[in-house]
């Protein structure tokens, strides 16, 4: 398999310490049901660092998870808490 195909993972540095990329998880599903801050900040247009800051402070709907400092934010509420916050369009002309 040539390398362009392959990635190294630390080990023995024999034949086995190669695994072809395809077989890594380089991306998050697109179905992810929890969110990491960089993929929240992708869906609303914001910054990471916004993004961040809006998951710590609880200003967005998040999941800690036990034992750890990392928080998810669930796609469904997500989904939920930009509906809430979005308004209708408005039809007809502003006189």
């Amino acid at each position: 398999m040539p390398k362009s195909e392959t990635s190294l993972r630390g080990g023995n540095g024999g034949a086995a310490a190669w695994k072809p990329v395809a077989d890594r998880q380089t991306a998050p599903s697109a179905e992810a049901l929890l969110l990491r801050a960089p993929e929240v900040a992708r869906l609303l247009g914001i910054s990471r660092a916004l993004a961040y800051r809006w998951m710590s402070s609880e200003v967005l709907p998040v999941v800690r998870v036990a034992g750890s400092r990392m928080l998810r934010t669930p796609r469904a509420a997500l989904l939920k808490w930009i509906a809430e916050r979005t308004s209708p369009p408005q039809g007809g002309s502003a006189a």
